[in-house]
């Protein structure tokens, strides 16, 4: 099994393997934490005006998305969604980590994951035996959230049985990133770094498998996509057909 960092976004999108994109302050820890929490029905969208479209006709959904919408939201935090109900759906929109997974539709596996998951993930990736192919959300984004690129590098020495990835944690703590989110980031920002460097805090895999309608569905590693989500969200639900009659009705 070879594992391979992420370069350009032309080498994300011809990936054929597994790919694992790594969003540390953002999309992986909220998603490794809404499905920690129990959510059945967990949805991601590259584009904050698709999402304010979805949740507009589905009122039951909670949102994470950290651009202005029309609809009732939340930001994009691991620990607001480790509070939220674990009975109602939820979606998560707009981040570079987001735009990240919508580019990897010809990998055969798409995976998510940073310090959060991190031991999970690798041993996930483990038993995989295919080619891996490490993506730092950075690389649709900011390019000072050197915090991605710390976690791909300690993943991919990890499974390679080097390095500590507590190492990488020290490293971030003293950038000036880590004091700038503290400083500039949402009121959740010493909450979420918490969980977000934890390692295996928050021990689950998130895999995304991608709808009819270009969302992405997520559900934990190695289990199916609900169906229900898998095809279109403006398509009416067919009709049951009627029961068989039974012999003694006849």
């Amino acid at each position: 099994m070879n594992v391979l960092i992420a370069k350009t976004i032309a080498e994300c999108e011809q990936w054929a393997d597994v790919a694992v994109v790594v969003d540390v302050l953002g999309t992986g820890s909220t998603l490794c934490s809404l499905l920690k929490r129990g959510k059945k029905d967990v949805l991601l969208f590259a584009e904050a005006k698709q999402a304010e479209a979805f949740a507009q006709t589905h009122g039951d959904f909670e949102v994470y998305c950290d651009e202005d919408l029309s609809v009732s939201h939340e930001g994009n935090s691991p620990y607001l969604a480790s509070k939220a109900s674990a009975h109602k759906p939820a979606l998560v929109a707009g981040s570079s980590g987001a735009k990240a997974v919508m580019n990897l539709r010809n990998a055969s596996t798409v995976l998510m994951g940073g310090f959060c998951n991190f031991y999970a993930l690798a041993e996930t990736l483990s038993n995989q035996g295919k080619d891996v192919l490490l993506i730092p959300s950075a690389l649709y984004g900011m390019s000072d959230d050197v915090e991605d690129g710390l976690c791909v590098s300690a993943l991919k020495d990890y499974i390679q049985r080097i390095g500590n990835p507590q190492d990488a944690i020290v490293e971030f703590n003293n950038t000036m990133r880590c004091d700038e989110f503290i400083k500039h980031g949402p009121k959740t920002a010493d909450k979420d770094l918490k969980l977000s460097f934890k390692l295996d805090g928050l021990p689950i895999v998130p895999q995304i498998s991608f709808s009819q309608e270009g969302y992405g569905v997520c559900h934990p590693a190695g289990t199916q996509a609900p169906a229900k989500w898998m095809g279109s969200w403006n398509q009416q639900p067919q009709q049951e057909a009627p029961a068989a009659a039974r012999a003694d009705d006849l």
